[in-house]
């Protein structure tokens, strides 16, 4: 994962991993590259990919859900984004239905009209409220 640029936080409990997310440091990369499908999409929904961060990898296991874990792991990633100067997350390859209605909650995502390898809805969202610029 790192050799593809994609950094990730896990969240544990006494000595267990709880929950887990993943993010690029860099604007719009997934993986090697911007997928130019993506890109389009945003760009299209009135975004910049210059200002998105990808997120994937958005897991809690299932006894931990519903205890806030994954709001505290997307609160720091919201903090390091917007040092970061990043604006918008695309949430991208989620694992479950589960998460991808969670992010949906979570937001005030828009819709891209496209899906990821798992065949679950891609989704641009706003950072903190903050309007695509």
């Amino acid at each position: 994962m790192a050799n593809a640029g994609l950094h990730i936080w896990i969240a544990e409990e006494k000595g267990w991993i709880t929950g887990s997310l993943g993010f690029t440091p860099e604007p719009g990369r997934i993986g090697f590259g911007i997928d130019p499908q993506l890109a389009a999409a945003v760009n299209e929904a009135g975004g910049d990919m210059n200002a998105v961060q990808v997120r994937t990898l958005i897991y809690v296991a299932p006894q931990n859900r519903g205890r806030g874990i994954a709001s505290s792991l997307e609160d720091r990633a919201d903090a390091q984004a917007v040092e970061k100067g990043f604006c918008h997350v695309l949430a991208y390859g989620f694992d479950t239905p589960e998460i991808s209605t969670w992010l949906a909650r979570h937001g005030n995502g828009i819709e891209l009209g496209l899906q990821a390898p798992n065949g679950l809805p891609c989704r641009l969202i706003p950072i903190r409220n903050q309007s695509i610029r």
